[in-house]
């Protein structure tokens, strides 16, 4: 079974390297408050160990992904994910029923055709404590463990 995380672009990219730059496109956080869904694996680790002075990340709960997929889903040239979509262009009856197969591992963003995988966000209600510093000492950066949820409810 294949973990998913949430990861959450916090800072720009002013003074960021070219090569920092490049692996943030490469994940689709082309802008603060983006999120993506991504796999857990050590490839993806590897990337976000080198970008983790700009991103916070962390197991999301099957609730907070069917919401980001309800209310921040965008097919391209369609707008907004719908149930209606789902039923007619994937094997899915709704995004529920698909938002479940995500968390279990058991299905990818690849499965709905034209689904965007970067999820445009408000920045988080009451903002980020500290964009300067890690979560252990009281910051917005790297990884919050399941207190992602927490996070991306107040940007939904």
């Amino acid at each position: 079974m294949m973990m998913k995380l949430a990861v959450v672009r916090i800072r720009g990219s002013v003074n960021v390297p070219k090569k920092v730059r490049g692996v943030m496109d490469q994940l689709g956080l082309e802008r603060p408050n983006n999120v993506v869904l991504i796999d857990d694996n050590e490839t993806y680790l590897g990337m976000l160990q080198s970008v983790r002075h700009l991103v916070t990340y962390g197991p999301p709960s099957q609730g907070v992904v069917d919401m980001l997929l309800r209310k921040r889903g965008e097919v391209r040239g369609l707008g907004r994910l719908t149930n209606r979509y789902m039923s007619d262009k994937t094997t899915f009856r709704s995004i529920t029923a698909f938002a479940e197969a995500l968390h279990q591992g058991k299905a990818s963003l690849n499965d709905v055709p034209q689904l965007k995988r970067t999820f445009r966000c408000s920045p988080p209600s009451k903002g980020y404590r500290n964009v300067k510093k890690g979560v252990e000492d009281g910051g917005a950066l790297g990884n919050r463990g399941g207190a992602i949820d927490l996070l991306l409810k107040q940007m939904i």
